[in-house]
């Protein structure tokens, strides 16, 4: 029904000459299970060097790599509808936050934030680069996890 509404909203856009540029929602995961999280793995990269600029840190390089090892356990964390600090994860990066059940990537910053050591992680002045990964599944909403590293 979603589905309808937006190709219906859309095609009275275009017809109207209105835009149908969306803007990021905070207010709940703009996403549904199985699209394409890109933006919100883009989302949560733009919001962590914002935080870093405020507080004087220069912003992190993106690291496909660690995007898609935390791309990775993301999916794995949500097909499991379990989510753990990957184990592996010291063995690619200097760094490791994970969030799940947040409604939107926005929360899932915040709660990093206001966790001493997920907060240390995301304003460490090491820190060169960073990769992130999101998935979703339908029983508990949004896996994220993210990624940084010295490299």
């Amino acid at each position: 029904m979603k589905k309808i509404i937006a190709t219906a909203v859309a095609a009275l856009a275009v017809t109207f000459g209105a835009s149908t540029v969306a803007t990021p929602a905070a207010e709940a995961f703009p996403f549904a299970v199985g699209e394409n999280l890109t933006a919100a793995e883009a989302d949560i990269a733009d919001q962590i060097n914002g935080i870093r600029a405020a507080h004087g840190l220069h912003t992190l390089g993106w690291n496909q790599y660690l995007s898609d090892s935390s791309r990775s356990w993301s999916q794995t964390s949500a097909a499991r509808d379990h989510l753990a600090h990957d184990p592996m994860a010291l063995q690619l990066s200097d760094m490791e936050n994970v969030a799940v059940m947040y409604n939107n990537p926005r929360d899932a910053v915040n709660g990093w934030m206001n966790s001493p050591a997920h907060r240390d992680n995301i304003l460490s002045p090491y820190a060169k680069s960073m990769g992130i990964g999101v998935a979703k599944n339908a029983a508990t909403g949004g896996y994220f996890v993210t990624m940084r590293g010295a490299y």
